[in-house]
């Protein structure tokens, strides 16, 4: 076999082994699947399999990457089109939460897996720090070439404090029973109506003030689980 057929042949164990995986968290949970269940649906020795993913959590890291990689796509779509930020936010959240739709379940279960920080799924572990950047970068990209108008030392940090309101709408929204999420999305309008009130604020000192501390709480907070989760991995 040459060289390159090789290459096709391994890109495709790879990619089959994704699929069966996601097939089986789907119909038999995360928590319940196991490699070996994976190898078997893809008929292929356990030790094959490790080959091209060490863990389950490995096979997750690469469905949080693809998920990434769509949302990228999409504000690169976003930044195309000249329109306001808080409209650039709206649609940016109901980009994650539709493409998440096929699996809410199984994000439902990873919901719960990574609020152990010291899980290599949680978002603030070593294993996940590319993706975090990446998904805070994507909240700085919405922002840049707006009517949105911030200082800059406030413009490098809302980023962050986006990304959390985000993360924090991903929770409820695949806890949520209402029908078509309903709540949260209720919950996402109002959030992004206070959003742009405080930034219009912002002008005003006192206003300003606060809001710095309350990143600055944030930023306390995350290096304090950051280093914790670091310490553990």
């Amino acid at each position: 076999m040459k060289r390159g057929q090789k290459t096709e042949k391994a890109v495709a164990t790879r990619e089959l082994i994704y699929q069966r995986a996601l097939e089986l968290f789907r119909s038999k949970s995360f928590e319940s699947s196991t490699m070996r269940d994976i190898a078997e649906s893809c008929e292929l020795a356990t030790g094959a399999s490790y080959y091209y993913y060490q863990t389950k959590e490995h096979l997750i890291l690469e469905f949080y990457r693809r998920s990434q990689a769509t949302a990228s796509t999409f504000v690169d779509s976003l930044t195309i089109e000249k329109e306001d930020f808080p409209v650039r936010l709206r649609k940016l959240l109901e980009q994650r939460f539709e493409s998440l739709r096929p699996d809410r379940n199984l994000v439902k279960v990873l919901s719960r897996v990574s609020m152990n920080i010291e899980s290599p799924l949680s978002p603030f572990s070593p294993s996940t720090s590319d993706l975090r950047d990446e998904s805070i970068l994507l909240h700085k990209r919405i922002i840049q070439g707006t009517n949105l108008k911030l200082r800059p030392d406030l413009e490098k940090r809302l980023p962050k404090f986006l990304w959390l309101f985000q993360m924090g709408l991903l929770f409820l929204w695949v806890h949520d029973d209402s029908p078509h999420q309903k709540k949260t999305h209720q919950l996402m309008q109002r959030g992004i109506s206070i959003v742009i009130h405080i930034i219009r604020l912002l002008r005003v000192p006192v206003v300003r003030n606060i809001f710095v501390s309350i990143l600055d709480l944030i930023d306390t907070i995350d290096d304090v689980i950051l280093t914790k989760a670091s310490t553990r991995s």
